[in-house]
């Protein structure tokens, strides 16, 4: 049984050297024009390449020149290529399927990470990198003086926001429910902050300028109005990008792997870093997970 996902393309010349490494282990000779002309006429790419070449030793020959590949070829049908596929390691292979070709694996370790949650409003991403940021630690310097809004109202928005108030002239943080769902040491910490105003029960409607940001409209209250910043920083969250693999591993109510010690409910399907649940999202633990998932790939291949 397979399991499909989305994944990197090989080229023919990568498949090749596949098949000549496949070759060298069964002690076959081919030509490297055969191979080349294996890679081209299969239509499955990988998957289909490694069903020829299984047929092509089966002959029993050696060598195999282009001569022979012609002859021996038209005793090779589409099915024999099929079933080889599908008996494959006794089914425990994972297939990846792509828009323009498939791959195969006994291991396969989901590291799709995640991306930064928007607000999805017009001319929104024209505007990122020219106004709109998610980085305080990396574009935070480019408001030094200058005044910003910080979107969100969690840990990362408040850490932000009290980050940028050493650095901007002022920092609003705009905040869409009635009260900051941050850690309560933080909150009297941003609280007593002077260049710092937190609005609540705030709604972003608009984003304002053409090629730059001039401003936001903002609705607090139900009754609208403009706030000139300089900048904006959003903090509203991450999304994880693991919807190609939805029917084949369970992912909880935000979309993230269920998952423990990078182990999924596949055996030998690992996945790393911020795609799935954990307690804490940090660069050393993904970097950890990385290794993890390693260990637990030797050890389900030697199993």
């Amino acid at each position: 049984r397979c399991q499909t996902f989305s994944f990197k393309r090989i080229d023919n010349s990568e498949i090749v050297e596949l098949l000549k490494v496949i070759c060298k282990k069964e002690k076959i000779k081919i030509d490297t024009d055969v191979l080349e002309e294996i890679a081209v006429s299969s239509d499955g790419g990988l998957r289909d390449s490694l069903g020829m070449l299984d047929k092509l030793i089966s002959f029993g020959n050696n060598k195999i020149t282009m001569d022979s590949f012609l002859e021996l070829n038209a005793f090779i049908s589409k099915s024999d290529i099929e079933n080889f596929c599908n008996n494959l390691f006794d089914g425990n292979i994972k297939e990846v399927i792509t828009v323009d070709n498939k791959y195969l694996g006994k291991v396969l370790i989901i590291a799709s990470g995640s991306a930064y949650r928007t607000l999805n409003l017009p001319n929104e991403d024209k505007l990122i990198g020219h106004g709109i940021h998610f980085c305080v630690a990396c574009d935070g310097a480019f408001y030094k003086g200058k005044d910003v809004a910080i979107i969100g109202g969690g840990n990362s928005a408040v850490i932000n926001a009290y980050s940028m108030s050493k650095i901007a002239k002022k920092v609003y943080i705009l905040q869409k429910m009635d009260k900051l769902t941050c850690e309560k040491d933080l909150i009297n910490k941003i609280e007593s902050t002077d260049n710092v105003e937190i609005m609540y029960n705030v709604d972003v409607l608009e984003y304002l300028g053409d090629d730059e940001l001039t401003g936001l409209s903002i609705k607090v209250d139900g009754k609208k109005k403009k706030l000139k910043v300089d900048g904006v920083f959003l903090n509203i969250g991450l999304i994880p990008q693991n919807k190609f693999a939805y029917d084949v591993i369970d992912l909880d109510e935000r979309d993230y792997v269920i998952s423990t010690n990078t182990e999924t409910k596949v055996p030998g399907l690992y996945v790393i870093g911020d795609s799935r649940t954990k307690k804490y999202s940090q660069v050393t633990i993904a970097t950890a997970d990385g290794t993890i998932a390693a260990l637990n790939a030797i050890e389900y291949l030697n199993g």
